[in-house]
């Protein structure tokens, strides 16, 4: 088909290209004449891919090696470090000794006079470079020839003529075993005659390495070894570069670059990097004018995708495990089951309910991410004891030299609970009580001593577990309140709150103290959270004498309106 009429259509030997939103195929519009001729000059390249997509069980081409080769190397940091010669055409290593002749008589030195030698382009590279790397065909299988070549001193004429490079290294790496050691023989000596004509000697004092590889049955499988020992070396040179630009203290070593290839081969991964590494080559040479698609090829296509399954190969007996991908999974599904061993196993189920489901408080938003819900434990309600008449004697109001040492500004903690920590958490019992000694940062617990009790009838076993056990929470408004009440109020009018029943000594202010405490009374200090608001509210609402007449507590500046606001909407229970 002539240069300018390629197709504009679809192609007739293929079913579909697999569309997608990101690329559309352009089919309606006839390429360009330029596009037509770059398209032309990529049928090898492009073949050397697709020679790949016949079955795994093909040799690989000469030029899909060479091709992946040429991206592979150009893709180094360095690429004047690395030779990478293609001259599989010229039989160079074919047991036929007389095509063998032909084509070294083809890459053959001339020596116009005797200041200078001419030389085939193909020895340019492997003169200048330090490393090379070349896979040829030796008997329809492929081995892989490494050398490493260093300026040589001059001394004199050679048999060979004028000779000013050598080969300090090499390895060759033939993966099948039969015959190996004939056909590592065989390459020596073709190599000696093909680098004289270089100017390149090839001596017998050379090091010569070996690069272990797993053997391979199959003669068709050395070409994807031959790739993936490229691929290796390749890999190992860009450590190389990286060490030599980052080295301290002199030239680092290259004994690294001839140790094993320490890999299980597999034919099927290096036969599909290849031909990534053969598109790639051709979509560069393009200029990025091409690119790769996913074909569905129709009947007429003679396309046989069971010649590349490498499930149904006969010497495969690899089963694929399934992607790890769990988008589509119902989210309730739990299908990994793993058992505890039976002393590992948890002791009750006290354990499990100790963990609390946080919820917010009213009006408190839980969209803030950025701080942890810590579970609340509340304490249970101590039963109520018998009522008992107030003594007439009080405790006088505490003198301006017996002022508490908190501030007043500290006020708006009270209405808080306190969070236990999960050391508190797992010292509790199912009797509700707290730990004796809570491990918890000094800003949610400090030590505290409390007072014996000046009756010591009214101390039963109730009082003593908690004031041995009651943590102390931070200060809180509550207690800045009962500095105001101090002062303030006789100790006739702190007798009652809020009519005839009277709190109990259970049920503490948000600061750890009972109303009686605030007034110089010694209690129990038990924080229950559902009885300080309903507290608080009966102080709010109480008429406080002073000096100015009588006041309501809820007027005074560092009373939490918000707190008063919520506590205002709940039940009051036993205090209406």
């Amino acid at each position: 088909m002539p240069a300018d009429k390629m197709p504009s259509g679809q192609p007739t030997k293929a079913a579909r290209i697999i569309n997608n939103d990101p690329l559309s195929n352009g089919w309606g519009k006839t390429l360009s004449g330029e596009t037509n001729d770059m398209v032309w000059k990529l049928i090898p390249d492009a073949k050397a891919m697709y020679s790949l997509q016949v079955s795994r069980e093909t040799p690989v081409e000469p030029s899909s090696l060479s091709s992946s080769l040429f991206w592979e190397h150009r893709h180094l940091s360095q690429q004047q470090i690395l030779s990478t010669p293609q001259a599989d055409f010229l039989e160079l290593f074919c047991k036929n000794k007389e095509k063998f002749q032909v084509g070294l008589s083809a890459i053959r030195k001339e020596v116009p006079g005797s200041d200078k030698v001419n030389l085939h382009p193909m020895f340019g590279p492997m003169r200048d470079r330090e490393f090379t790397i070349w896979p040829v065909r030796v008997n329809k299988g492929w081995v892989t020839i490494i050398l490493h070549i260093q300026p040589k001193e001059v001394v004199g004429q050679s048999s060979c003529g004028y000779i000013d490079r050598e080969v300090t290294e090499y390895a060759i790496v033939d993966p099948f075993a039969e015959k190996r050691g004939s056909r590592k023989t065989f390459i020596e000596s073709r190599l000696a005659e093909i680098l004289s004509e270089g100017c390149i000697e090839f001596p017998t004092t050379a090091v010569d390495h070996t690069i272990a590889i797993q053997d391979t049955e199959d003669k068709w499988a050395t070409g994807y070894n031959a790739y993936a020992i490229s691929h290796e070396f390749i890999r190992r040179l860009k450590v190389l570069l990286y060490r030599r630009e980052h080295c301290q203290a002199g030239l680092p070593s290259t004994d690294f670059l001839w140790g094993e290839f320490e890999e299980h081969c597999n034919v099927d991964v290096y036969r599909e990097a290849l031909m990534s590494a053969c598109a790639h080559q051709t979509i560069e040479k393009s200029g990025y004018a091409v690119r790769m698609a996913l074909d569905v090829p129709s009947e007429s296509a003679k396309h046989n995708p069971d010649a590349l399954n490498h499930l149904k190969a006969k010497s495969t007996h690899v089963v694929d495990e399934p992607d790890e991908n769990y988008g589509k999974l119902p989210s309730a599904t739990r299908n990994v089951v793993v058992e505890i061993p039976e002393d590992k196993r948890f002791a009750s189920s006290t354990e499990t309910t100790m963990r609390r489901t946080w919820q917010p408080e009213p009006g408190e938003s839980d969209s803030d991410e950025s701080e942890e819900a810590k579970p609340v434990v509340k304490k249970k309600r101590a039963p109520r004891k018998p009522k008992k008449e107030k003594s007439e004697q009080t405790k006088q109001p505490k003198t301006s030299s017996e002022k508490p040492a908190e501030s007043s500004t500290e006020h708006d903690t009270g209405d808080q609970e306190q969070p236990l920590n999960a050391n508190a958490m797992d010292a509790m019992d199912t009797t509700g009580d707290a730990p004796s000694s809570p491990e918890a940062p000094p800003s949610t617990f400090h030590t505290r001593t409390f007072e014996p009790q000046r009756d010591a009838g009214r101390c039963d076993e109730n009082t003593q577990r908690h004031e041995a056990h009651a943590p102390e929470p931070s200060v809180s408004y509550a207690e800045a309140f009962s500095t105001i009440l101090s002062k303030t109020m006789q100790p006739e009018s702190a007798g009652n709150f809020g009519g005839s029943e009277q709190v109990e000594d259970d049920e503490l202010l948000g600061d750890g103290k009972s109303p009686a405490t605030a007034m110089g009374f010694t209690t129990l200090p038990t924080p229950v959270p559902e009885t300080i608001e309903r507290a608080l509210v009966e102080v709010a609402q109480m008429d406080v004498p002073t000096s100015l007449g009588k006041r309501r507590l809820s007027d005074a500046s560092d009373f939490s309106e918000s707190s008063l606001k919520r506590a205002r909407t709940e039940d009051l229970g036993d205090f209406e």
